[in-house]
C-alpha cells in the first residue's frame, strides 16, 4: 500500500495487543473507495497464527437476520457446545442450527461474547468486518455489544465502514478516518507510462482517492494516457469511479450485464442459486413462456411459483436441473475476465461494493423488477417472500402474507429488527385497512423489542390514522395501537404522558373488553413507578385489581402487589406490608422475568419496612433468574434495588458494584426509562462515599427533579461541609417528598435537612421538619389514623384500622424512629441531650443500618465536646470514626476525625482503604462475585465478560488491595461487612 504508514502502524497496534492478550475494537471510516478494504487486509495479513473471523455487510444480505453474525462466526460453531445453555440455545435459533427459541433481546449478543473469549482460550482472535454500515441489524447488535465487553481476551475487533454510518456511531468504539493521499502518494499509484501532464489531470480528478486512481484510466484511450490526445470531458470529483464502472459494464455482453443485475439483487452470494435464478429467468424468456414480471405493472402479483407460507419450494426451481443452473453461471466468466466480480468456492462476489451499486441501479426499474421475480421463482420461504416484495409495484394480500410468515420466523430467532422491517414492508403491501393497521401495531411491536422507539412510533401513528379512517377497523386494535404508545413513552423516558394515554384508553374500553382494560390500567401503574407518584399509581391499579377481580388472576394479584408498595411508599405501612404478603407467594412462584419491575419494585418496599430477608429473598431470585438467561434488560430495575438495599445495610461496596452496573446495562441496552433509577441508586452510594465529582455528574445526567437526586446532593454538601448548598438542594428533594406524598422511610432525606437547619441556625425550620419527620414513625402514624377515625365519627372503622394493623405488629420502619431521636438531639438543651441520645442509640442496637448509628454517634460525640465534655466525647467519636472508614465513607470520617482530635486524644489509627474507595466499578462487580466463591466463569456469566477479563481484573484487584488470591480477598471483602454479618470463622482467619 501507498500512503497508509500511520494506518498501518495503528493496526499493527492493534494486532500485537491481542497478540500480548489485550482486547481492542477499532472502527475504520472513509467514504467508498478511499481504501478501507485493503486496510483490512493488511490486518489479515498480519494476523499470524490468530483464529480469523471474517465477515462482510452486503446490501442485499442487510435484511437477512444475523447474516453477518452467520459468516462471523462460521468457524467457531464447533465449540457452542461449551457455551451456558441458554446461551448456546439463543445462538442455534440465531442461525437456524436449531429450534426457535425465546431469549432476551441481549442473549445472542453475550453468546458471541462468550463464543470469541472461548476462542482466545487457544490463540489470538481477529475479528473483522468490512462495510459494517450494511450488516443486518441483529448481527450489528450483537458485534457492538461484544466489542464493548472485551478487556483481556487477546481479541481484536475491526469493522470497516462509509462515513454516514450513523449505526455505528457509538461513544466507546475507537475511529480512525481514512482520508485521501497525499498527491505524491496518488502519483505512485498510477501507470508509470502516464504522462505527467495527464497524470496531474487524474490525481486532480480522483480526489486522492485510491480507487477512483485506479479505474479512471480506464476511461482513457492509450493516446490519451500518453498525451497525444486531450482528455476531452474530466471527469469530476465524486463520480469518477462510478462511471469508470460504467465504462466497464458497459464492455461487456449483454447476457452477461443481465447477469449480473440479477446477482446484484441477490440476497445470497451462493453460485448454485443465483444460476438456478438464471435458469428460471432463461425459461420465462423463452417463446411461449408467460411474460416477464417487468412486463406487468404487478409483476409479483401473477407470480404463484411458491406457496405464500414460504414453506415449500417454487416449482419452478424443480424444473431447473443442476446441470442447467451450472451452465447458467458461465455466462459471468466475461465478467470474471474483467475484474468485476470474483468466482471462487463456488460463491460470485462483486471486485467492490460500488460494482454491485453501479449494476443494480444503472438497470431500468422494470428490468430490476423482472430480475427480482426471477429470483422468487428460484427462492423459498423468507428468500422468496423478500424477494416478491422488492418486485411488486401495487398492494397484493398474498405477497404481504409471505413477507408477514418470514416476520414470523425472524421474530421465533430473535431478529426482532428484522421482523420489524418485514411485517412494515407487509402492511404497505396490504390491500385491506384493518390488516394493514394490524401489521403495522405488529412492526411497532419489534421495533419496540429492538430498541427502535422512534420508527415504532411512526409505525403507530400511522396505524392510529388507518384506524380512525375506516370504520370496519376493530375498535380493540384502536385500544392496543395506544396501548402500544403507552409503551413508547416509557422507552423513550416519558412515564407520564405513558401513563395518561394507557388509563384513557383503558377507560375507552373497559365496558368492551374488562380483561385488556385491567391490563393496560396494570401497566399505567407500572408507568408511575418511574415517576414517584403513588397515589396515581394506587389508583390505576386498584382499576387494574376490581375489573380482573375472578377471572385474571395473575393481573390480580400483579396490581395487589402494586398497591401495597404504593401504600408503603405513602406512609401506609401495614395496611402495605399485608397487600404485599398477601400477593407474596405468587411473586415467589411466577417467572419474575415477565414482571421485572414489579418484583423489583416488592423487593424495593420490602428494603423501605426494613424486612431485610423477604426484601434479599425477592430480589435474588429476580437477579439470579436474569443471570441465568443472560437477560441483559431485566437485570437493570432489581439491581438498582438491590444497590439501595445494600446501602442501608451498610454493604457499600456492593451497593457500588450493583448501582455501577445497573447504569452501564441501563446505557448497553438503550433503556433510557431505567436509567434514572439506576443513577439515583448510584448516586446515593457516591455521596455516601464522598466521590464528589462522580456523584455530581451522575446527578447532573440524571436530569429528572427526582427526591433521590437531591438526597444524595444534599448529603454530599452536607457531608463536605457546605451547609447553604445542602440547605437549597434538601428542600428541593423536600418538595417532591411533599408533592407525591412520600414517606420518610422511602427517600433518607429529612434528617439530613433537620441536620443542616440546625447546624445553619435555622432551629424553627428544624423543629418543623422534625414534627414532618416524626409524623412517619410508628407513633405518628398511629395518632393520624385514630385522628381520622375520630374525625368521621366512625368508631367501627378505626377497631377494623386496628384489626388490620394486627397481622403486620411491628414491622418498620425503625429507621424513622432512630433518625427522629438523632434530631431531637441536635435540638435538646444542653442539660437534655444526653438522654436523648441513648435513647436514640438504643434504637440502634437491634437496627442493622450502620451508617445510621455511626452518623447518631458522630452526632452524640459533637455535642458532648461543644458541651465541654471532651473525654466522654472520644468513645462515640471513635466508633464513627471506626464504622465511617469501614464503610468507605471519607468524608464522614474526616469530620469525626476532625471531631476526635479536637477532643484533645489522639485520632484512631486509620483502616486500610475500603474496596469501594480503591477499585474501579468494573473491578468492584467482580471482586464483590468472586468473594462470594464464584470461579472466573461464573463471574464472567453474571458480568457478561469473558473469563480472562475477569482474570486480568482480578490481578489489578488483588495489587491494589494487596491480597494474594480468592481467599484472602474473601476474608478482606468480609471484613467491610457490618459486624453482625461477618462470619465469626472467616472474621477469626482474617484477624489472624
Amino acid at each position: 500500500m501507498v500512503g497508509r504508514t500511520d494506518e498501518q502502524a495503528h493496526l499493527e497496534a492493534l494486532i500485537d495487543a491481542a497478540r500480548e492478550g489485550r482486547s481492542g475494537a477499532l472502527l475504520l471510516h472513509g467514504p467508498p473507495g478511499i481504501g478501507k478494504t485493503e486496510l483490512l487486509r493488511h490486518a489479515v495479513a498480519r494476523a499470524e497464527g490468530f483464529v480469523l473471523l471474517q465477515a462482510r455487510g452486503l446490501e442485499s444480505e442487510s435484511g437477512i437476520p444475523f447474516a453477518g453474525l452467520a459468516e462471523l462466526v462460521a468457524p467457531l460453531l464447533g465449540e457452542l457446545d461449551a457455551l451456558p445453555d441458554v446461551q448456546a440455545a439463543a445462538m442455534r435459533s440465531a442461525l437456524a442450527l436449531g429450534p426457535a427459541t425465546e431469549s432476551d433481546r441481549f442473549t445472542v449478543p453475550a453468546a458471541l461474547l462468550s463464543l470469541l473469549a472461548r476462542a482466545a482460550d487457544e490463540r489470538p482472535v481477529l475479528a473483522v468486518v468490512d462495510d459494517v454500515q450494511w450488516l443486518d441489524e441483529p448481527s450489528l447488535e450483537a458485534f457492538l455489544f461484544a466489542g464493548r465487553r472485551l478487556g483481556a481476551e487477546g481479541v481484536a475487533m475491526l469493522a470497516a465502514a462509509r462515513n454516514d454510518a450513523r449505526r455505528v456511531e457509538v461513544p466507546w468504539l475507537q475511529r480512525m478516518a481514512v482520508g485521501p493521499l497525499a498527491d505524491e502518494d496518488a502519483r505512485a499509484l498510477l501507470d508509470p507510462a502516464i504522462a505527467p501532464a495527464v497524470a496531474d489531470r487524474l490525481v486532480a480528478t480522483a480526489a486522492g482517492n485510491p480507487l477512483a486512481l485506479l479505474e479512471i484510466p480506464a476511461l482513457l484511450t492509450d493516446a490519451q494516457r500518453a498525451g497525444r490526445e486531450p482528455l476531452a470531458d474530466p471527469l469530476p470529483p465524486g463520480t469518477s469511479v462510478e462511471r469508470a464502472f460504467a465504462v466497464a459494464l458497459d464492455a461487456l455482453p449483454e447476457a452477461t450485464r443481465a447477469a449480473l443485475l440479477l446477482a446484484a439483487a441477490a440476497s445470497t452470494r451462493r453460485l448454485d442459486a443465483i444460476g438456478r435464478a438464471l435458469a428460471a429467468h432463461e425459461a420465462a424468456d423463452r417463446p411461449g413462456a408467460a411474460a416477464a414480471p417487468g412486463d406487468s405493472p404487478t409483476p409479483a402479483v401473477g407470480d404463484r411459483s411458491a406457496d405464500p407460507s414460504g414453506d415449500s419450494p417454487a416449482p419452478a426451481v424443480a424444473d431447473v436441473s443442476a446441470a442447467r443452473a451450472a451452465v447458467s453461471v458461465r455466462v459471468f466468466e466475461p465478467a470474471e475476465a474483467a475484474g468485476i466480480v470474483v468466482l471462487a468456492r463456488g460463491e460470485l462476489e462483486f471486485r467492490h461494493p460500488l460494482m454491485r451499486s453501479a449494476v443494480y441501479h444503472g438497470a431500468a426499474p422494470g428490468e430490476r423488477r423482472a430480475a427480482h421475480a426471477a429470483l422468487a421463482a428460484a427462492s423459498a420461504g423468507a428468500e422468496r417472500a423478500w424477494q416478491l416484495a422488492a418486485c411488486a409495484v401495487a398492494p397484493d394480500e398474498d405477497v404481504a402474507a409471505a413477507l408477514e410468515a418470514a416476520a414470523l420466523e425472524a421474530r421465533g430467532r430473535g431478529a426482532h429488527a428484522t421482523a420489524a422491517r418485514d411485517l412494515q414492508r407487509a402492511a404497505q403491501l396490504t390491500p385491506g385497512t384493518a390488516t394493514r393497521a394490524r401489521r403495522l401495531l405488529a412492526a411497532a411491536g419489534d421495533a419496540i423489542r429492538s430498541g427502535e422507539a422512534e420508527q415504532a412510533s411512526a409505525w403507530l401513528d400511522e396505524a392510529a390514522a388507518l384506524a380512525r379512517a375506516d370504520e370496519a377497523v376493530d375498535p380493540l386494535l384502536a385500544a392496543d395501537v395506544e396501548r402500544l404508545r403507552g409503551h413508547v413513552e416509557m422507552r423513550r423516558g416519558s412515564p407520564v404522558e405513558a401513563n395518561e394515554r394507557l388509563v384513557a384508553e383503558a377507560d375507552r374500553v373497559r365496558g368492551r373488553d374488562p380483561r385488556r382494560a385491567a391490563a393496560m390500567f396494570l401497566e399505567a401503574s407500572v408507568a408511575h413507578l418511574m415517576t414517584g407518584d403513588p397515589a396515581a399509581l394506587v389508583g390505576a391499579a386498584e382499576k387494574a385489581r376490581a375489573l380482573s377481580a375472578g377471572t385474571e388472576p395473575a393481573v390480580e394479584l400483579l396490581a395487589t402487589a402494586v398497591i401495597g408498595q404504593a401504600q408503603i411508599a405513602l406512609g401506609e405501612i401495614e395496611p402495605g406490608v399485608a397487600e404485599l404478603r398477601a400477593c407474596e407467594p405468587y411473586l415467589m412462584e411466577a417467572d419474575p422475568l415477565g414482571m421485572v419491575e414489579i418484583v423489583g419494585m416488592a423487593g424495593h418496599a420490602w428494603t423501605w419496612v426494613e424486612d431485610w430477608d423477604r426484601a434479599t429473598k425477592t430480589l435474588d431470585r429476580v437477579l439470579r433468574a436474569a443471570r441465568e438467561a443472560s437477560a441483559v434488560s431485566a437485570l437493570i430495575h432489581p439491581l438498582a434495588a438491590q444497590a439501595h438495599l445494600d446501602l442501608r445495610r451498610g454493604r457499600w461496596a456492593s451497593a457500588l458494584a450493583s448501582a455501577s452496573e445497573a447504569v452501564e446495562l441501563a446505557e448497553d441496552a438503550g433503556q433510557h426509562a431505567l436509567l434514572p433509577h439506576a443513577l439515583a441508586a448510584l448516586t446515593l452510594v457516591e455521596a455516601g462515599l464522598g466521590h464528589e465529582a462522580d456523584c455530581r455528574a451522575h446527578v447532573e445526567r440524571a436530569g429528572t427533579d427526582d427526591p433521590y437526586r437531591h438526597a444524595a446532593l444534599g448529603q454530599l454538601e452536607l457531608a463536605l461541609g457546605r451547609v447553604p448548598e445542602a440547605i437549597d438542594a434538601l428542600e428541593a428533594g423536600e418538595r417532591q417528598m411533599r408533592r407525591r406524598g412520600l414517606s420518610s422511610a422511602v427517600v433518607q432525606l429529612r434528617p439530613d435537612l433537620i441536620e443542616a437547619y440546625v447546624r445553619a441556625g435555622r432551629r424553627e425550620e428544624a423543629e418543623a421538619q422534625l414534627a414532618t419527620l416524626e409524623a412517619d414513625t410508628a407513633e405518628g402514624r398511629a395518632a393520624r389514623r385514630a385522628a381520622a377515625a375520630e374525625a368521621a365519627g366512625n368508631v367501627r372503622a378505626l377497631r377494623a384500622d386496628s384489626l388490620a394493623s394486627l397481622p403486620v405488629v411491628g414491622v418498620g420502619p425503625r429507621w424513622v424512629r432512630a433518625a427522629a431521636e438523632r434530631c431531637r438531639g441536635l435540638l435538646a438543651p444542653d442539660d437534655a441531650f444526653r438522654s436523648v441520645f441513648e435513647a436514640a442509640l438504643a434504637l440502634h442496637e437491634d437496627l442493622p443500618m450502620p451508617f445510621e448509628r455511626a452518623r447518631t454517634q458522630l452526632a452524640f460525640g459533637e455535642r458532648l465536646r461543644r458541651a465541654k465534655q471532651r473525654a466522654e466525647a472520644r468513645e462515640p467519636l471513635t466508633q464513627a470514626l471506626d464504622e465511617f472508614e469501614r464503610l468507605g465513607a471519607k468524608p464522614w470520617a474526616e469530620r469525626a476525625r476532625s471531631e476526635l482530635r479536637a477532643t484533645g486524644g489522639a485520632a484512631a489509627g486509620r483502616r486500610a482503604p475500603a474496596a469501594a474507595g480503591q477499585l474501579t466499578p468494573h473491578e468492584l462487580q467482580i471482586a464483590v462475585l468472586v468473594a462470594q466463591g464464584m470461579t472466573n466463569r461464573e463471574a464472567a456469566a453474571a458480568l457478561f465478560l469473558s473469563p480472562k477479563t475477569i482474570e486480568y481484573h482480578l490481578g489489578q484487584i488483588y495489587r491494589k488491595l494487596d491480597v494474594r488470591g480468592r481467599s484472602q480477598l474473601a476474608r478482606l471483602m468480609a471484613m467491610e461487612l457490618p459486624e453482625g454479618e461477618r462470619d465469626p470463622a472467616v472474621l477469626a482467619d482474617a484477624l489472624s
